[in-house]
């Protein structure tokens, strides 16, 4: 009779062993495919992510690398500016679509006014905060910013919207070099100005003064400051003014030792996706990273990210544990059972059945059990891995939460405290994802049934051959 044939008939016969067999297989199945599912879901939820966060990729000074070279923090810190002619090696890279070079900075005003916030007329001017920020006797306190920029539209706040520009014209790098200038609505509504007239501003120090024509006017979304913060000038965003790099380099401190520096560089990628890909070229291409910081919006995506990745490292962990499990406790059921076949192997071998096709035969009735077992959780796999999916994210999410709880508040901060960037910008805060959208795809099958056949042949090959390795007498002496 045909193996194929004997292991159908054998299949059929041992209807309780068949079914024990199908319901193991089945919740080692399903096991598989929950972790094998929950680990695509963290691929797509990465992608996510990045197309959420953009594919900008800058590239700025390291302060905390600087400071930490000091080895002081309140002492003087050594930072190298970033240089055009550096940056500029980059903007022709593979997937660069877009760039832009910013540089920031704070001035006073010569012939108009900065908007201020009004102050309650009975209030003590005392009890006003006041701000200082050192240097000689005779340096001026700023009470205007300035953002350079090759392209305004490319600034943060005009591609998030929180500014629009309501006339004129954008700058564009045509502009570099060319004293001209953004200035916002209200403003230019203060000082009644208009497009084409000019505006002074001085340096600090007061060794330069510009003139600066006015080519466009826009509107900014009002930010909400601590109290204290809100009364500084140079800190509304209705007193930041979007010039050329060029004019942010003639009214720095450093004006006089370079004028071909800013302070950052921000690359657009045709894709988000090859953001990683274009960070790996700018590391190949040579250009000194040493003193800069290569960043993708990094630690945003390690916030939305950091429990949905453990989730998807947690996954790998089960597919191989259930892996190793599975293949030992089948392997345990399949010895039991060969115990009472015994008899029928030694007749088998007696008969002159090859020992290939006794193995055949044995391989071929797990491998329609399995097959079964595979199609149930085909249909009932999605639901597991939704439902496994869903526990762990929510668990690794309040254990993130408690972790973040436990850590004490940066010292000397307040409760009211707002943190300010570079340039002046808030800090960004992002939201963890917290949502896993769990679905079994065809991949995730084939998996399924690599890994499912590899733990059936291995479970049932090995205690097979330990025992057909004897000759038919032996065998069948012992089943006695």
């Amino acid at each position: 009779m045909n193996f194929i044939k004997r292991a159908i008939l054998s299949v059929t016969k041992r209807k309780v062993k068949t079914i024990i067999l199908i319901v193991i297989l089945s919740v080692i199945a399903n096991m598989v495919l929950a972790g094998l599912a929950i680990r695509s879901a963290t691929v797509k939820s990465g992608e996510f992510a990045r197309k959420k966060l953009g594919g900008a990729v800058s590239l700025s000074v390291d302060f905390e690398k600087a400071m930490s070279k000091s080895g002081n923090k309140g002492g003087k810190i050594d930072i190298t500016p970033l240089t055009i002619k550096d940056v500029d090696k980059l903007k022709d890279l593979e997937h660069v679509k877009a760039y832009n070079y910013s540089s920031s900075g704070m001035v006073s005003s010569e012939n108009f006014k900065p908007v201020v916030k009004e102050q309650d007329d009975n209030k003590d001017d005392k009890n006003s905060p006041q701000v200082s920020f050192g240097g000689p006797a005779d340096m001026a306190q700023p009470d205007v910013s300035l953002e350079g920029n090759l392209y305004t539209e490319l600034s943060p706040d005009f591609t998030e919207g929180k500014s629009k520009l309501i006339e004129g014209r954008n700058l564009t790098e045509s502009d570099q070099g060319k004293n001209v200038a953004v200035i916002e609505k209200k403003l230019a509504d203060k000082n009644n100005l208009k497009l084409g007239d000019k505006i002074k501003v001085k340096s600090l120090q007061g060794e330069n003064t510009l003139e600066l024509e006015v080519v466009g006017i826009y509107t900014a979304e009002k930010i909400e400051l601590d109290p204290m913060m809100d009364s500084i000038p140079f800190l509304s965003p209705y007193n930041k003014i979007y010039v050329p790099n060029s004019v942010t380099s003639q009214l720095s401190p450093s004006s006089s030792e370079q004028t071909d520096t800013i302070q950052s560089a921000v690359y657009y990628m045709d894709d988000p996706m090859n953001v990683e890909s274009f960070k790996n070229d700018v590391k190949a291409s040579g250009i000194n990273l040493e003193d800069y910081k290569l960043d993708a919006k990094d630690s945003l995506y390690k916030q939305m990210m950091e429990p949905i990745e453990n989730v998807g490292s947690f996954s790998k962990t089960i597919v191989i544990i259930v892996a190793i499990a599975g293949a030992a406790i089948l392997s345990l059921i399949i010895i039991l059972s060969l115990k009472d076949r015994r008899y029928e192997i030694g007749v088998l071998m007696s008969m002159g059945e090859s020992r290939l096709k006794i193995v055949s035969q044995l391989l071929v009735e797990t491998m329609i059990v399995a097959c079964v077992a595979f199609s149930i959780s085909t249909f009932t796999g999605n639901a597991v891995a939704q439902k496994i999916g869903n526990n762990l994210l929510q668990n690794e999410i309040k254990a993130t939460e408690n972790q973040k709880n436990s850590q004490p508040s940066a010292s000397g901060a307040s409760s009211g405290a707002v943190m300010i960037g570079p340039g002046g910008t808030m800090n960004e805060q992002v939201d963890a994802i917290d949502k896993i959208d769990v679905g079994v795809n065809s991949k995730d099958l084939q998996k399924l049934y690599l890994i499912g056949f590899l733990i059936v042949i291995l479970a049932t090959a090995i205690p097979t051959i330990s025992i057909i390795r004897f000759n038919p007498k032996t065998i069948l002496s012992k089943n006695e």
